[in-house]
């Protein structure tokens, strides 16, 4: 594999199987992403429901546009979606999206955060049925900004067993990411105040 699931459910990360399409680089202690580059991540007892998701991405990210992913749960268009990942030009954010009828109609007001490229980062994400907010604390400046916003309506769509994607949105080459990935981070449940402030301050002691 060329990430390893540390949770014991064998969810590894492997090659994205698409054509044309590399796998990210390994460095010392993170994978390299190019802009061409793409894995999945096999839905194996993962037990994600939309509406209790709490999301941790250790990354250094670089320029970026509309649909670019950390990591995604994105089967295809016009499909039950949620990503973390580039929300607009160089903002980082999450959002929900769900098919009804024959459009794909926003059920989150898209929540961001803007950020400098090459900055390395922990940025977190958490959604309930009713808000969802976004953290994002660069390691090397010491800084933490929060935002977040109430979410109308719910968030209990996004249940399916679809596989996970890193560093893409399963929409093809001009949707791959660029950054430098060092560890993610995902609960099926929502994290107290007190978790939270507990992961990041271990997140920032390693990687600081």
């Amino acid at each position: 594999a060329l990430w390893e699931d540390q949770s014991g459910m064998d969810n590894d990360a492997v090659d994205s199987g698409l054509s044309n399409v590399d796998n990210p680089v390994k460095e010392n202690n993170y994978l390299k992403f190019r802009g061409d580059e793409g894995l999945k991540v096999p839905f194996n007892g993962l037990g994600i429901n939309g509406e209790n998701i709490t999301i941790f991405a250790v990354l250094e990210p670089f320029q970026g546009t509309w649909f670019r992913s950390i990591i995604a749960q994105y089967p295809g268009t016009n499909t039950d979606s949620w990503g973390l990942g580039w929300i607009n030009s160089n903002n980082l954010g999450f959002y929900g999206r769900q098919r009804t009828g024959n459009s794909n109609n926003t059920k989150t007001e898209d929540i961001m955060t803007s950020y400098s490229s090459g900055e390395k980062m922990i940025l977190s994400s958490q959604s309930t049925a009713s808000n969802y907010q976004i953290r994002k604390y660069v390691i090397n400046s010491n800084t933490t900004i929060k935002d977040s916003k109430s979410v109308n309506p719910s968030l209990d769509f996004l249940h399916d067993s679809k596989e996970l994607t890193i560093g893409y949105h399963n929409l093809g080459d001009s949707s791959y990411a660029n950054m430098n990935l060092y560890e993610i981070l995902l609960f099926n449940r929502v994290l107290s105040e007190e978790e939270l402030d507990t992961i990041y301050d271990q997140l920032k002691v390693k990687y600081e």
